[in-house]
C-alpha cells in the first residue's frame, strides 16, 4: 500500500481495511455527498463492500489506490482519498482523489491532502502529470482544484458522468 502510514503536518494516510466498510456506508448513505458519484444500482452497504473491496485489489494489483485519512490530534476517520490509475478517454492518467466527511470539511484538509499528493507523485515519478475529474456541477470542487494549482483542460464524459479533467503537470526535471 503505497501510501500506508504516510502522515502530513495534521494527517495520515492508512490502507484501507474491511473494518472500514461500516464506517464508509455513513459516508455513501449521504446523498449531497454522493450525489456526483456514478449511481450503481446498490444499496449504501453493498456499495461500500464494493468501494472498499476494490481499493484493496488496487493495492494487489500496484494501481495506487485510496486511502483511509486519519485525524492525528483524535485519531478520527475523516474521509478517504489518494491516487488512482485511470484510463481517460484511452489514455492512462493518475487522478488526484479526496472525500471528507462534512464534519472535516472546509478546515483546510483537502489542501493538505492535495499538497501532499503532487509532492508523493512527483518525488516517485508516478506520471508526467495528475488530474482531477470534476462533475460540471460540483463548484466547491473545481474551487479546490484550482486552488491546488490544477487547470481546467477539458469537458468529457466519465462513466456516464459529464466531467471536467483539471490537470496538474509534474516537472520532469525533478
Amino acid at each position: 500500500m503505497y501510501l500506508d502510514q504516510h502522515e502530513t503536518s495534521r494527517l495520515r494516510f492508512r490502507a484501507l481495511t474491511e473494518d472500514d466498510i461500516e464506517i464508509w456506508s455513513h459516508f455513501l448513505e449521504n446523498n449531497q455527498l454522493t450525489r456526483f458519484f456514478p449511481k450503481t444500482g446498490l444499496t449504501t452497504v453493498e456499495h461500500s463492500v464494493f468501494w472498499v473491496y476494490k481499493q484493496l485489489n488496487r493495492y494487489r494489483n500496484d494501481r495506487l489506490g485510496l486511502h483511509a485519512i486519519i485525524s492525528k490530534e483524535d485519531g478520527s476517520f475523516i474521509g478517504q482519498a489518494g491516487l488512482l490509475s485511470q484510463i481517460v478517454d484511452r489514455k492512462d492518467e493518475v487522478e488526484v482523489i479526496c472525500y471528507l466527511f462534512p464534519e472535516h470539511q472546509g478546515k483546510g484538509y483537502a489542501s493538505e491532502i492535495f499538497e501532499y499528493l503532487k509532492d508523493y507523485a512527483q518525488k516517485e515519478q508516478l506520471h508526467d502529470s495528475l488530474v482531477c475529474l470534476v462533475q460540471i456541477e460540483n463548484f466547491p470542487f473545481q474551487k479546490l482544484a484550482e486552488r491546488a494549482g490544477f487547470v481546467k483542460e477539458r469537458q468529457t464524459t466519465y462513466f456516464d458522468l459529464d466531467v471536467f479533467i483539471f490537470r496538474y503537470q509534474l516537472n520532469s526535471s525533478d
